[in-house]
């Protein structure tokens, strides 16, 4: 039997916000998967750079502007962190968190605030106990997505 006139433009219609979701959450998520592989990249280099100078002191606006120009593609600077701790073998180590804002795309916010429920509610805080990707349910809608590295410097303390 034929097809009514009119049968492929409903079901076009149904299926249309379906298809949506699906595209913005792939699109979304190659975003999201960018911002972690360069917030995670921007912490390592950022420890780098500090253990190459010897900074025990950390200071994170020493810093910033190096983090801020590794961030493309509607990436923010959210926060950055860092601290030296002496471990028990007598050595240095730094450990350095970076996080970014990631814009959430259009009807990402309704899907996920459903889905998630506050699990990895995103907060101001850039520490170590940070999920690696968190999202801010209230307006504006965004991800905080965290990069975090440790390194030992090579001086012994005293």
């Amino acid at each position: 039997m034929p097809a009514k006139k009119g049968q492929s433009s409903t079901e076009a219609l149904l299926l249309l916000p379906l298809f949506l979701i699906f595209a913005f959450g792939m699109i979304q998520a190659g975003l999201l998967g960018a911002a972690l592989v360069t917030t995670s990249y921007a912490a390592g280099s950022i420890a780098r750079k500090a253990v190459a100078k010897n900074d025990f002191g950390f200071t994170a606006s020493n810093y910033q502007q190096r983090f801020q120009d590794l961030l493309f593609g509607g990436m923010q600077y959210h926060n950055l962190t860092g601290r030296t701790v002496l471990d028990p073998s007598g050595y240095y180590n730094l450990t350095v968190n970076a996080c970014t804002k990631v814009t959430a795309l259009p009807m990402m916010p309704y899907f996920l605030k459903k889905t998630l429920k506050g699990s990895l509610e995103a907060t101001g805080d850039c520490t170590d106990e940070n999920p690696p990707v968190a999202f801010a349910s209230q307006p504006p809608y965004y991800f905080v997505v965290h990069g975090m590295t440790k390194a030992r410097m090579n001086y012994r303390g005293s």
